[in-house]
């Protein structure tokens, strides 16, 4: 998932790097040798809203452990993801998993600039009876790599937010999952332009054995 940077057009660049709405997904890991394809979009923003997608891949390395790659608008993230508490079936139970990422925005006017994202967030899943509600909390950090941001910025600050969403499956290897997600500057006034709000919704292919 991802948020505005810049006011009007120049914030445009900067909506992919703060990631972490759709693209949540859901806080299992995929199971060990399987393959996730999953497709988004939906639209985010601050002072504008604008649509957004993105493609993305993931791949079990372990029971608790795998990696995944993003390609969004603008930009490119890859990120890990380490289940600290794994339910024993998708039907019940509760997952939690640790999922730091890295994100890359390249910039697309001349008022902006290419920005680095690095980001933590604690995926709390719930299953019921095979579908997963996902509460998303996390932390991160803009780091601008051109010039000075503006005082009506995320760059160069701390983030904080969190994604609620609900993967829902359709048969045995697909997922759709509706989802809404907020990151606010740390240090401003919450509903000013340095909160960004996102919602849209995810398709999952894919990644756990049939149960």
């Amino acid at each position: 998932m991802k948020r505005t940077i810049f006011p009007l057009m120049a914030c445009v660049a900067g909506l992919g790097a703060l990631s972490g709405c759709v693209s949540t997904g859901m806080a299992r890991t995929v199971d060990p040798g399987e393959l996730q394809v999953s497709v988004s979009g939906g639209i985010q923003g601050n002072v504008g809203y604008i649509p957004q997608g993105e493609l993305a891949v993931r791949y079990g390395v372990s029971e608790r452990v795998d990696v995944g790659a993003r390609l969004f608008l603008p930009g490119v993230e890859v990120d890990t993801r380490v289940a600290l508490l794994r339910s024993p079936s998708l039907k019940s139970g509760v997952d939690v998993t640790l999922a730091p990422s890295l994100a890359f925005v390249v910039p697309i006017t001349s008022a902006s600039s290419a920005l680095v994202f690095p980001s933590l967030p604690l995926l709390v899943g719930v299953n019921l009876n095979g579908s997963q509600l996902v509460l998303g909390p996390r932390v991160g950090y803009v780091i601008n790599t051109g010039q000075p941001p503006t005082s009506q910025t995320f760059a160069n600050n701390f983030v904080v937010g969190s994604s609620l969403g609900l993967a829902i499956p359709v048969g045995q290897a697909f997922r759709v999952v509706p989802e809404v997600s907020l990151l606010h500057r740390v240090g401003t006034t919450f509903g000013s332009s340095t909160t960004a709000l996102h919602g849209g919704v995810g398709l999952i292919f894919g990644g756990y054995a049939e149960e």
